[in-house]
């Protein structure tokens, strides 16, 4: 098949005025938050429900954290993980709030 020449096309002017409308009352505009904030309240969000779902125990006088991971059959490494204790020296003191997972947490190596 032999392709055909094209020929340019040629934009005019219109004659007539084209009418737009114009909204009359202001148009409202969406205000949005900064992004920061956004991002903080995702993560509380986050971290409320991961606390949500779990056990609060306080730290009675005399207890330990083996004492209160064995009382609520939960792993040591567990506790102090999900509760972010030191690994070197998990200290915990008396009123202190713990939080015992419902089931069992990951804890990465080395953690």
């Amino acid at each position: 098949m032999a392709e055909q020449p094209t020929q340019p096309v040629v934009v005019t002017k219109p004659t007539e005025p084209i009418q737009v409308t114009l909204p009359t009352s202001p148009v409202a505009k969406e205000v949005k938050k900064p992004v920061a904030n956004e991002e903080k309240t995702k993560a509380q969000k986050k971290e409320q429900s991961i606390y949500d779902h779990c056990i609060k125990h306080t730290v009675k006088p005399g207890e330990t954290l083996l004492d209160i991971a064995q009382e609520h059959v939960v792993a040591l490494q567990q506790l102090r993980y999900f509760n972010h204790l030191d690994k070197q020296d998990p200290k915990i003191k008396v009123g202190q709030v713990l939080y015992i997972p419902f089931k069992p947490s990951y804890v990465p190596y080395g953690e």
